[in-house]
């Protein structure tokens, strides 16, 4: 992705649509830094969900929307790994890192608000970091504008966190290829559990 936004030459503006569960945050890093490389305007609409790294990656928009019936999830940086106690410790030092000089810096850059609160946001007593609807998500500052509710045509499988809000748990009751949508959605969770940031 990188590569493709490198390539777009002699355009003024970037639309940058979000629909994402999130993934590998140095990879959402990866496509922040080349977006905001780029001399174009950029304009991010959050569809349905903007949750994990996906959340800090919309965070590169010159202007935020977010539909009426869409969320933004924030929390900290996770991840799965095996080694000695020195790697672990070393990780460890590489995730305070991460969250504080580009995650926390990205959201406090587009919100104004402050460590504490942001820390607050992500770091929950229940480690399901917090979910914002659209007026929240305004309200604190993570957009600028509420877009008009966009009717959802997806699922959301319930492996993916621990607490996923009733309207988007069962937002894809109706799709007809349901049960092939949440077979590839266990899918994308075990391959995504095996990797890193999440």
């Amino acid at each position: 992705m990188v590569k493709e936004i490198a390539a777009l030459k002699n355009i003024n503006e970037i639309n940058l649509r979000i629909n994402s569960d999130g993934g590998d945050v140095l990879e959402a890093v990866a496509i922040f830094n080349a977006l905001k490389r780029h001399q174009a305007r950029v304009i991010v609409d959050i569809d349905v969900l903007a949750a994990s790294s996906a959340s800090f990656l919309a965070m590169v928009g010159d202007e935020i929307n977010i539909a009426d019936n869409a969320y933004i999830m924030v929390h900290k940086p996770f991840m799965l790994a095996m080694g000695t106690a020195e790697g672990f410790r070393q990780i460890a030092d590489r995730m305070d890192n991460v969250e504080k000089n580009s995650i926390v810096a990205a959201y406090k850059t587009k919100t104004g608000l402050s460590d504490d609160v942001l820390n607050g946001l992500m770091d929950t007593p229940d480690n399901n970091g917090t979910w914002l609807n659209a007026e929240e998500s305004k309200r604190l500052g993570f957009v600028d504008n509420i877009t008009e509710a966009m009717k959802i045509a997806a699922c959301i499988h319930n492996e993916l966190f621990n607490y996923i809000p009733e309207g988007l748990r069962n937002a894809g009751d109706n799709v007809k290829n349901l049960d092939r949508a949440r077979r590839i959605a266990a899918n994308n969770v075990r391959f995504s559990r095996a990797r890193t940031g999440r």
